[in-house]
């Protein structure tokens, strides 16, 4: 979001925020959640939902993401995430599991950046 906000301004930041909001959101069940966490961080909540097939649900978002982005955008759009699976009576409280969630993310986000070739 940082490159977006400096090359094509705080609005246009805003713009790229709401438009993987509302891809996120075609993809969510009106049982599912989602929040903003940080400046470009949100947490989704998928409520009776396993592992492989919350898997699915984020893997259809990024193709959706990837054919967005081949229709010929100013800049592309991107997002990673980090899953966690917890159930009824598990002893982790939720600030663990957003921190096992977020470190998730970035190990993921690194992989990206490294495929890319360090951009």
């Amino acid at each position: 979001l940082k490159i977006v906000n400096d090359n094509y301004g705080h609005r246009t930041g805003d713009d790229y925020l709401r438009e993987v909001v509302t891809l996120l959101r075609r993809h969510l069940r009106k049982s599912d959640s989602i929040s903003r966490f940080g400046g470009d961080e949100f947490l989704v909540i998928l409520p009776d939902c396993g592992e492989e097939e919350a898997q699915s649900i984020f893997s259809r978002m990024e193709e959706d993401l990837q054919s967005m982005n081949r229709r010929g955008r100013t800049y592309p759009l991107s997002f990673s995430y980090g899953l966690v699976q917890a159930e009824a009576g598990d002893e982790e409280d939720i600030s663990s599991l957003i921190a096992l969630a977020d470190e998730r993310m970035y190990l993921q986000k690194e992989s990206k950046r490294k495929k890319r070739g360090g951009i």
